[in-house]
């Protein structure tokens, strides 16, 4: 910015991550989890993937595993695989449950910033109150076992028709 003799403005810089996450819910911003980096989610020294008997488990291994009993889970970073991982953040809505249920244990056990800062995660914008349409994205995970990132690779993007915009009026704009 001094190089452009322009101002840097940082209007979310500062601002407590709670209350960030909770500005993000109150104006309807809808954010859903893009890609994740599985060595910021995995305790120090254990290794991303789980033994099933000999074999390794694989993402679709994990399904029953996660599932309704997600939410119910306490020590659920410190017991988690990386098709754990996986599965209870890639692809999931950037949530107040999401974030109860996964991001605070994290934070606790892993030191995870809570919107992603230290490039935990990565977030797409799925809905907000100035889209004229939400997006529903299908997707497919992408992640080789050991590797340091996990993204999905979106197949379907589908526009979705919303109610009418309600007004929106962020601090100091008109």
């Amino acid at each position: 910015a001094a190089a452009a003799a322009m101002p840097l403005l940082r209007p979310l810089w500062g601002i407590e991550r709670l209350d960030m996450l909770g500005l993000i819910w109150q104006l309807g911003i809808r954010p859903k989890i893009s890609c994740i980096n599985m060595h910021k989610f995995q305790p120090l020294g254990a290794p991303l993937s789980q033994q099933k008997g000999d074999e390794q488990s694989t993402v679709a291994d994990v399904g029953a595993d996660v599932g309704a009993d997600a939410a119910k889970e306490t020590g659920l970073i410190a017991e988690t695989s990386g098709p754990q991982v996986l599965a209870r953040l890639l692809g999931k809505d950037l949530s107040e449950d999401l974030l109860q249920n996964v991001l605070l244990p994290a934070q606790k056990q892993l030191e995870v910033d809570l919107c992603g800062e230290g490039g935990e995660f990565h977030t797409m914008c799925v809905d907000g109150p100035t889209f004229q349409c939400a997006l529903e994205v299908d997707s497919d995970i992408s992640w080789d076992q050991g590797a340091e990132y996990a993204f999905l690779v979106p197949h379907t993007v589908r526009i979705v028709a919303k109610p009418a915009l309600a007004a929106v009026q962020v601090q100091g704009q008109p």
